[in-house]
């Protein structure tokens, strides 16, 4: 796993010029916004993003096909994958909101760190979900195919919870509105909790299935 990892780590130096692209609007976004928590989100859901790319250079030009000759298992491929996701999204989450913190204190602004942490909470958890669904597309169907069935997946996925919060605006979800109202009562405590037991009920169901897909796939 090490050496997959070094793998990963090594092919991130070649988007040099994404990282950049992705660092300078995030950097405008804390310089030009009042609240930097946006910019906390978004730099952490585009880093992690790469963690999808890095199927594509696996299986560019029949890589993948010399990739699994190599003296690792296929559930240790995958393993790495999410384990690589996981470090994506964290190492950008602690960066951005360092920077963050810093931009605030530069302009002379208050730190509201709860606000903070929730929209770390909040990114990590968004940022799950995202990979969840699109790990196990990807090995399914290839990186093309994958790409257009996790578009159509999230499209779904977010009209359902437009529809939600619409119905719940209107007043026709009683039952959810009362549901987010007991949330927001809940103790921080009990919401990371709550958050690390999807966060890891989501990742490990995901992995499985993941396993599965990548066992029976043949190039």
């Amino acid at each position: 796993m090490k050496g997959l990892l070094i793998k990963d780590l090594k092919l991130m130096k070649n988007q040099k010029s994404f990282f950049m692209v992705m660092a300078v609007v995030g950097l405008i976004f804390l310089i030009t916004w009042d609240a930097p928590y946006f910019a906390i989100s978004y730099i952490t859901m585009m880093f992690s993003m790469f963690a999808i790319t890095s199927f594509s250079y696996d299986e560019f030009d029949n890589g993948a096909v010399y990739l699994f000759t190599l003296p690792f298992s296929r559930k240790t491929y995958v393993r790495e994958k999410y384990l690589f996701g996981l470090l994506t999204c964290l190492i950008a989450l602690t960066v951005s909101t360092v920077l963050a913190i810093g931009a605030s204190v530069i302009k002379g602004q208050s730190v509201d760190l709860v606000t903070i942490g929730a929209t770390g909470l909040s990114s990590i958890t968004i940022c799950v979900l995202f990979l969840s669904i699109a790990f196990p597309i990807e090995i399914k169907f290839g990186v093309e195919k994958g790409r257009i069935g996790f578009i159509v997946i999230m499209a779904v996925f977010f009209l359902g919870f437009y529809l939600v919060m619409k119905l719940t605006q209107d007043g026709e979800l009683m039952g959810v509105l009362n549901l987010i109202r007991k949330v927001e009562q809940l103790s921080g405590a009990v919401i990371v909790l709550g958050l690390g037991i999807f966060w890891c009920v989501a990742g490990l169901t995901s992995m499985k299935i993941s396993i599965c897909f990548l066992e029976r796939k043949e190039w």
